[in-house]
């Protein structure tokens, strides 16, 4: 298989809602709720529509939603009939509808049924990563001091028991050193559309991006896998910027960007 590489951001629920899903309209009309409660949350659109599918399949049979990585859009491909799906048959599910790219109900649509637009939150290079360096990262405990002098320490039992004793780790991540790569051989859109990514991790508390954010996934295959790795990050830097390096080594419109991201996920963790 060739190699991939993407990101989403991840999605909570600001609201409870229900979807129903409603297979076949016009003829037999199997129906599917799906119930979702606020603050439900997925680290990215990978695992909700995941989570949704899991519903579809225990409902009609087959689980349809997926995320075409050539356009960033959800595609609904049922057994074969027509596809009704209704965002807010309970509750109000408008929010998670824009995100996942729909501005409407879909009413009575033939099999594949594409997305209206891109989903929000995710960045579709055409190229995979470049390198991925994994490092650890801890935080060592505090070292306590009694009145008699003795001290508890990570690495020491001296004195009392207490909880300051032990592997000496309080928490222990990955850091990731990633190298994004950005083709522009037709135009810009791939480095404008990371620049997008990035700044929707932090929206405003309300309007059309709320719920989106951090922490978010990096998918990757390499050409030798049979199937997408996941890490689960936040940004590392206090100031996050996206510097785009051309690779002199390669095409003039190949570009390179160095990120360090903190994983606090990683495959086979």
């Amino acid at each position: 298989m060739s190699a991939i590489s993407y990101l989403q951001s991840s999605l909570m629920a600001v609201d409870d809602f229900t979807i129903r899903v409603t297979d076949d309209p016009a003829g037999g009309a199997t129906t599917s709720d799906w119930v979702v409660t606020e603050p439900t949350t997925w680290n990215s659109m990978d695992e909700l529509l995941a989570d949704w599918n899991t519903q579809l399949l225990a409902d009609l049979g087959y689980s349809p939603m997926a995320v075409d990585t050539s356009s960033g859009k959800v595609v609904a491909t049922t057994g074969g009939n027509n596809i009704t799906i209704a965002f807010s048959h309970a509750g109000d599910g408008d929010a998670v509808r824009d995100h996942m790219g729909e501005a409407a109900d879909v009413t009575n649509q033939a099999s594949p049924y594409t997305f209206t637009t891109a989903h929000v939150g995710g960045w579709y290079p055409s190229r995979p990563i470049r390198s991925l360096v994994r490092s650890s990262i801890g935080r060592p405990r505090a070292q306590g001091f009694s009145m008699s002098g003795r001290t508890t320490t990570q690495h020491s039992s001296a004195g009392p028991a207490g909880p300051l004793e032990g592997s000496g780790i309080d928490q222990a991540d990955v850091g990731l050193a990633v190298s994004l790569t950005v083709d522009c051989s037709a135009d810009f859109s791939e480095m404008d559309q990371l620049d997008a990514f990035f700044d929707d991790l932090w929206p405003t508390l309300s309007g059309a991006l709320s719920g989106l954010g951090e922490p978010f996934s990096l998918y990757h295959r390499d050409a030798s896998q049979s199937s997408l790795s996941q890490f689960v990050c936040y940004v590392a830097e206090d100031e996050h910027a996206c510097h785009y390096r051309r690779l002199h080594d390669g095409l003039d419109t190949l570009f390179e960007v160095e990120q360090s991201w903190r994983a606090v996920s990683i495959p086979g963790a």
